[in-house]
Parts: C-alpha cells; sequence; structure tokens
C-alpha cells in the first residue's frame, strides 16, 4: 500500500476506532473506508430490488422459503 499524508481529526479517529475495535490508525481509516465501500454496496442493491420486485412466482418462492 501507499504511503499518504494526511490531515486527520484523532478525536474523531479515536471514536471510531472505538466503535470499530481497531487498534491503530490506519486498521481505523481502512476499516472505515471498507464499510463506507460496503454500505454503498449495500444501497445500490436495495435501490435495485425496488426498480427490480420479485414476479408473482418468485415472490411465492420467497414466501414458502420463510416459513
Amino acid at each position: 500500500m501507499a504511503k499518504t499524508a494526511i490531515d486527520i481529526d484523532r478525536d474523531l479517529a479515536d471514536r471510531a476506532a472505538a466503535v470499530l475495535g481497531t487498534a491503530t490508525l490506519t486498521a481505523t481509516v481502512n476499516q472505515a473506508l471498507r464499510e463506507v465501500v460496503d454500505r454503498a454496496a449495500r444501497t445500490d442493491a436495495l435501490e435495485w430490488l425496488r426498480n427490480n420486485p420479485f414476479t408473482p412466482e418468485e415472490r411465492a418462492i420467497m414466501d414458502k422459503a420463510s416459513r
């Protein structure tokens, strides 16, 4: 990985580390970036589902599977 010099709000980074359970600043930044990317992917997937609803046949399969 490349090294990059940036200004970081240390209080915010410490709070993020506590939430994320990370031990180093690098781990905190990397995990936070992963979570942002993952959240965007989940948002995209939900938007796709909203725009592409299940067919009646697919809904029946899902209803049967959830019993």
